[in-house]
């Protein structure tokens, strides 16, 4: 008999995906066991969901960095951001066969170096590239997401290892130590609240992405501020967009 779809939405039947900064706890499923079981690879701790049945022979592979306040140790907090229940749902709903990686940047470090505070997202990349290894997955078929200090992270992983992935998705985050002309051969989708920090940042550096003949697709959250611009960054229609990429 074949195994019915291991949704990602398991998880919603357990508990509840509250806004960014709730505490609220709920049961984790890991789907390739059926019990809770925390991963940790290298010291990053990360939680793997999946939709696949016994057919999947490539699924897609999609990493997700969290923002700061689900920084940690407990290998929970990054399942709480609506941008990870978003992301199940458009999985589910699409019933694409996916490998969905969340790792928690651990405490004490950010996702890269920011005013004295190590980076780690070297431990994310050798992450993807051990799981890669050990598991069938669709290599043209890579993405990389990220909102607030995980699209900081998002921005150099994508320029350090361009032909990893085949698109990306940025929510608010500025752009560090990278330029325009990092990104002429990596799709992105970028978006960003009228009311946040970023906002005036991404307007420019976006526009100057296409100027250098990228591609990226800049979508506008009018009165919206970082932590709702977070929460609303990943609908169906956007992702439709970033996952229509695969690398040539």
């Amino acid at each position: 008999m074949k195994m019915l779809f291991f949704l990602v939405s398991l998880v919603l039947l357990v508990g509840v995906f509250p806004a960014c900064g709730d505490d609220n706890e709920y049961q984790i499923i890991d789907t390739k066991s059926g019990t809770s079981d925390p991963k940790e690879f290298d010291g990053l701790k990360h939680q793997l969901l999946s939709n696949l049945t016994e057919e999947s022979e490539k699924p897609i592979l999609v990493i997700y960095l969290h923002s700061h306040n689900a920084t940690g140790n407990d290998n929970q907090k990054q399942l709480r951001q609506q941008c990870v229940k978003k992301m199940t749902e458009y999985l589910a709903d699409k019933k694409n066969p996916a490998w969905f990686l969340v790792p928690q940047c651990p405490s004490g470090y950010e996702w890269i170096d920011n005013r004295g505070t190590p980076g780690c997202k070297d431990k994310v990349v050798a992450l993807i590239n051990d799981f890669i290894k050990n598991n069938p997955v669709d290599t043209d078929r890579i993405y990389i997401c990220g909102a607030s200090m995980g699209a900081w992270g998002t921005w150099t992983i994508l320029k350090e290892n361009p032909n990893l992935f085949a698109a990306g998705f940025i929510a608010s985050g500025m752009p560090k130590n990278v330029t325009a002309e990092d990104f002429k051969t990596i799709p992105l989708y970028v978006t960003a609240g009228t009311n946040e920090n970023a906002y005036e940042t991404l307007v420019d550096f976006t526009a100057r992405i296409k100027e250098a003949g990228g591609t990226v697709e800049f979508t506008i959250l009018p009165g919206l501020d970082h932590p709702n611009a977070c929460d609303n960054a990943f609908t169906p229609d956007r992702l439709d967009w970033l996952f229509k990429f695969k690398n040539n």
